[in-house]
């Protein structure tokens, strides 16, 4: 070694990596000093003998320290200032001597003779690299990696390319620990490997704690709102009543639209879907309930109570108004990319959304912890709980549980609302041990103000949030009098100043639907100008408040002849009643499944807010909550399953 051999970037010692001394004791701590500017000296005027003296040792032995110094690793660095470490080793152990050969050869020394091997054969140092890379299988990855596979594959190349008296076949175990040393180093030393040997989501884990950070995109209130979607963990009830009594049908599982400010981590406001799959109208219906003010819910639910700090910002704290997010981090949901979120929802609050990758929930994580929390505090702890995953030890028969001990779908919504407002209020870890509410009530106190984000001025072109534009024809007759009106799901709407407007039958013009409610349809000519808020023909469209989706699958029950039409009947009733009794007939006791005819009539009840009832002919004779009072029967006797019969 030479230092005028040395290349620039290796003999500048300030590049190299940082080091610190002051872990060991005094007496190590000067003669570290001392070394070191005895190595200093040395590469910057390459003077041997001024360096030895400085370091107060042979020139010998300062050529040996810079040796180690300037050794290069694995990262392909110098090691650094830890070569002057007395009793550090900086690289492997390497064999020099042959490989042990012979018949027994292999028990004893053996040291270093696997690394020596690979060495010595690279075609089998490679193909083994390979076979790990894939997972330990031979063409495509394994759907089960096993170490002993590496192994089997190693013994038949060394089989066919060294003899039987040579390592390692002259070995007892034939080098099988020395393979499954080798694998997990080669494991540890190749981080994308963690996908095929431990499954995709311990390599969704792995990118996490990667030490490298992104710049915080929320820094005021209301700026940066989460949103997503979660399924209820637990399995509710809809109550119905038929021949054999009262039952509890169990229904699908509850989905809920969370919107989460980013800064202060408080929920502002959801929706409730009780549905297979959630839409884009269930998330638009959670960020117009952000501008909406809160007020407590008449809890029917034992044991669930709201404290005096529970609530949601948007009514709870005085000088918060209603949020107006600047941007909206949703996922890769389908829903999510709807013609009414990428531009219509854009257009209403002036804001931006950003889509995060697929499978990268943590680009979403404080509403996916919210999520977590909910779980654990609240819908987990229920008989009727699906766990957390396939594994958990309390999933358990949650159908069955259902039956047995009934939580109603209005219980699980009253839930809902209570456990999401003590959320607001329980003080977290990530706020300084405050809670979200008491955040943002000291950001509105300290003098600063929440920005109100104004959104544009409706008009005929720019409507409000989760409101549709859609081209409709007026439709009518002057000489048959028939009023101007249009057709919408297969109901006619009309309003005074349309009624009067003769002139634009056959015209176009626009409608404003609100996909939530579908009562009230404002109107609009091609021009712009308002043609008022029209109104459904049927009294029952007009008065009861339903969702679009709702309709349409009451009109399709209509036209397959499940439902009766006609003047005396309120179909909503009719379709609920129908579906009511479709899944009291498919609940069989003994095996209870979640029926999707009760989760529709529990969907048509959350709606509309009317009962579910299966006998429609004394309706107007009691009070919708009360049902009439039955015979007890006697303990002895069981209910009758007429599905027998």
């Amino acid at each position: 070694m030479n230092r005028r051999r040395l290349p620039l970037h290796v003999r500048e010692y300030a590049r190299w990596r940082a080091f610190s001394p002051h872990h060991a004791d005094e007496e190590e701590r000067d003669r570290f000093d001392r070394l070191a500017n005895g190595v200093k000296h040395y590469l910057d005027d390459g003077k041997l003998q001024k360096a030895a003296e400085i370091a107060g040792c042979s020139r010998a032995r300062i050529v040996q320290l810079v040796e180690r110094c300037v050794q290069v690793a694995d990262d392909g660095l110098p090691n650094g200032w830890i070569g002057l470490v007395p009793f550090t080793r900086l690289g492997g152990y390497k064999r020099t001597a042959p490989l042990p050969k012979g018949e027994h050869a292999g028990r004893r020394g053996s040291a270093g003779a696997f690394d020596a091997f690979l060495l010595k054969h690279p075609d089998i140092r490679e193909t083994l690299d390979e076979y790990i890379r894939r997972g330990a299988a031979a063409r495509k990855r394994s759907k089960n990696p096993l170490v002993v596979r590496v192994f089997r594959l190693f013994k038949r190349l060394c089989r066919h390319a060294v003899g039987l008296d040579e390592y390692p076949n002259n070995s007892a175990s034939k080098g099988r620990r020395s393979v499954e040393r080798y694998v997990e180093a080669y494991k540890l030393s190749h981080p994308e490997l963690i996908g095929p040997w431990h499954g995709e989501a311990a390599a969704d884990i792995a990118n996490l704690g990667t030490g490298k950070y992104g710049f915080k995109l929320a820094t005021v209130p209301y700026a940066v709102v989460g949103v997503d979607a979660h399924q209820l963990h637990c399995v509710g009830t809809v109550v119905i009543d038929g021949p054999g009594g009262r039952r509890a049908i169990p229904i699908e599982r509850i989905w809920i639209y969370a919107v989460v400010d980013e800064d202060s981590r408080a929920v502002l406001a959801y929706s409730v879907a009780i549905a297979t799959e959630v839409s884009a109208e269930h998330l638009l219906l959670a960020l117009r309930r952000c501008t909406e003010k809160w007020e407590r819910r008449n809890i029917n639910i034992g044991g669930y109570t709201y404290s005096i700090e529970a609530g949601f910002p948007y009514g709870t704290i005085a000088g918060i108004g209603p949020c107006r997010p600047a941007c909206i981090k949703l996922d890769n949901a389908l829903a999510h990319y709807a013609k009414i979120i990428q531009s219509d929802l854009r257009r209403s609050l002036g804001c931006s959304i950003t889509w995060g990758p697929v499978g990268k929930w943590w680009r979403n994580a404080i509403t996916e912890r919210f999520f977590r929390t909910l779980e654990q505090r609240g819908f987990q702890c229920l008989p009727s709980s699906t766990g957390s995953n396939t594994q958990d030890p309390h999933r358990g028969q949650f159908v069955k549980e259902a039956v047995r001990q009934p939580i109603e779908f209005e219980e699980l919504v009253d839930m809902i609302d209570v456990l999401i407002a003590e959320g607001n209020a329980q003080n977290h870890r990530g706020l300084g041990g405050i809670s979200p509410l008491k955040a943002l009530r000291n950001h509105v106190e300290s003098g600063y103000v929440v920005m109100q984000r104004p959104t544009p001025p409706p008009s005929a072109f720019t409507p409000p949030i989760g409101v549709v534009m859609e081209r409709v024809r007026i439709r009518g007759s002057y000489s048959d009098g028939r009023r101007p009106y249009f057709e919408l799901d297969e109901q006619r709407y009309t309003s005074p100043e349309l009624a009067e407007n003769f002139q634009l039958i056959e015209s176009y013009a626009y409608a404003h639907i609100d996909p939530q409610d579908m009562r009230q349809v404002p109107l609009y000519t091609e021009k712009g100008q308002s043609l008022g808020t029209t109104m459904p023909q049927s009294a029952y469209w007009r008065t009861t408040p339903h969702s679009r989706g709702l309709r349409k699958q009451i009109n399709k029950s209509v036209r397959l002849g499940y439902v009766e039409n006609g003047d005396d009947v309120d179909i909503i009733d009719a379709y609920m009643a129908f579906c009511a009794r479709k899944g009291y007939a498919s609940k069989d006791p003994n095996n209870p499944k979640v029926s999707k005819a009760a989760t529709a009539a529990a969907a048509a009840s959350n709606e509309t807010r009317r009962p579910v009832r299966t006998d429609l002919s004394n309706v107007t004779s009691r009070e919708p909550d009360e049902p009439p009072p039955r015979p007890r029967m006697p303990p002895h006797i069981d209910s009758t399953d007429w599905n027998r019969y």
